[in-house]
């Protein structure tokens, strides 16, 4: 019985560390230990189990197999964006499945956030929900098995950052009306790829929506430093000036932003910015991969797992993300 209550006290010590190590500056505890509940049950996996606990994936990602893991999640964080107050709508549509002919359901989960007026211009914040699978063909288990991610990093991290920012926006009263989107199928899948903000930016297209758009900025992989740049961030612009950027952040720590302008097109359109880029709406990338050669290890596999997270890395990024908010809405 001792040795149990040893090993339990030991896991709640190392559970409690990880919170720590997530001060800084602005630190603020409540929030990363929140986000680590938040993202354990996004992913199914808990960052510090009991031995021998055998845990189950949530698997997310896009598939013909019959696993509705993406449902699930879009219900849990409904229920997280209306118990902080805001209304929420479900943008839902059948999209073909490529392999197959079939269809399968895709949902969108937009949060409406603090207005200012029905003709005041929208910030979009942004981020995709769904995972990947080894039926992608962007990986494959090494035994020829259906293999499920857990997506902590890409892209629980940014989702859980959009539930953060959403508890401390509910007090703010912005100049432009916020939107806070959780994108479906971005990963690739039998339906393509950033389908979910395709058909998002397409609605806002055919509804005469776009110039109504100041801004969008996408969140995608924020929770790991890549292993040669570990003090930087990256921050892809398109149609957005560098210096208004560095004034936004007021960077003090690291991370530090390492700032892309439109011109490299390789992270213009790596993710769901491409199609507000495409629908001429100026957008901003926020990921912590600096460099294209420097993917990390876990990227699209199972390995991708909550205690692998920085929680002091994440943070800070969260907080330069919410600084620039700030000031795009006063």
């Amino acid at each position: 019985m001792r040795k149990v209550f040893e090993i339990f006290s030991l896991l709640v010590f190392l559970k409690l560390t990880n919170c720590f190590i997530c001060s800084s500056v602005y630190a603020n505890q409540a929030d990363c230990i929140e986000a680590i509940k938040h993202l354990e049950i996004i992913t199914g996996v808990r960052t510090f189990a009991y031995l021998g606990e055998e845990q189950k994936i949530v698997d997310r990602s896009v598939n013909q197999r019959g696993f509705n893991g993406r449902g699930v999640t879009v219900h849990y964080l409904e229920s997280v964006a209306q118990q902080l107050g805001y209304k929420t709508d479900r943008q839902s549509w059948n999209a073909r499945m490529r392999s197959s002919g079939g269809s399968i359901e895709l949902t969108n989960l937009i949060v409406n956030g603090p207005a200012a007026s029905t003709s005041a211009p929208t910030l979009i914040i942004g981020a995709h929900y769904d995972s990947i699978n080894s039926d992608s063909g962007s990986w494959m288990d090494r035994h020829g098995r259906y293999r499920a991610t857990p997506g902590a990093d890409d892209n629980g991290s940014g989702v859980v950052a959009l539930l953060t920012l959403l508890k401390r926006f509910r007090s703010i009263a912005p100049k432009l009306n916020l939107q806070i989107v959780f994108f479906d199928a971005e990963e690739p899948s039998p339906t393509g790829v950033f389908v979910g903000s395709r058909y998002f930016v397409n609605h806002l297209v055919k509804n005469g929506k776009v110039t109504s758009v100041k801004m969008a900025i996408i969140l995608d992989m924020i929770g790991r430093p890549s292993r040669l740049y570990p003090d930087l961030y990256n921050l892809s612009a398109d149609k957005i000036s560098p210096s208004f950027l560095i004034e936004g952040l007021s960077a003090k720590q690291a991370p530090f932003p390492f700032i892309r302008e439109s011109e490299q097109k390789d992270f213009i359109n790596i993710t769901d910015n491409q199609n507000f880029n495409k629908a001429g709406i100026p957008s901003i990338l926020v990921t912590d991969v600096v460099s294209l050669r420097d993917l990390p290890d876990h990227y699209h596999t199972v390995r991708d797992r909550a205690e692998f997270i920085d929680w002091r890395y994440w943070e800070s990024i969260v907080n330069q993300v919410e600084n620039l908010v700030r000031k795009i809405a006063r």
